[in-house]
């Protein structure tokens, strides 16, 4: 019986060490709240899949939620630059601690033709060049 418990006791403190490790692994990871994650009501493949959300707030709303990073779908970023700057969108990154950010995505760079200048320009549009 007492071999027993060692055993047990002895399986209790190799899992605590397991989950110690994972436990100082998840502290260390930082989290991106993909651009479906926060966008709300925007509707994929249609002309309205900017978010109808004001970016501000979706930015608060993920660093509350603990995310250190957002994406923003190229749409969007179109849609939001109609009201704010890229400099005034990174002050409101900065200003809520948001360390990472996605770009999803940009389409049609690798055809020909027509296509591939109207990705291009997308890409030149969302990117800056």
């Amino acid at each position: 019986m007492a071999a027993g418990r060692r055993q047990r006791t002895e399986l209790s403190r190799s899992n605590k060490k397991i989950l110690d490790v994972r436990v100082r692994v998840a502290q260390d990871v930082e989290l991106l709240a993909s651009y479906w994650t926060i966008a709300g009501g925007a509707q994929p493949h249609t002309d309205k899949e900017y978010s109808p959300f004001d970016f501000e707030d979706r930015v608060v709303a993920a660093a509350r939620a603990g995310f250190k990073g957002v994406g923003i779908w190229h749409a969007d970023l179109e849609h939001v630059l109609k009201s704010r700057s890229l400099k005034e969108m990174k002050r409101i990154l900065d200003d809520n601690g948001m360390k990472h950010v996605e770009l999803e995505f940009l389409k049609d760079w690798f055809l020909e033709g027509e296509k591939k200048t109207i990705g291009y320009r997308e890409r030149e549009t969302v990117c800056g060049g």
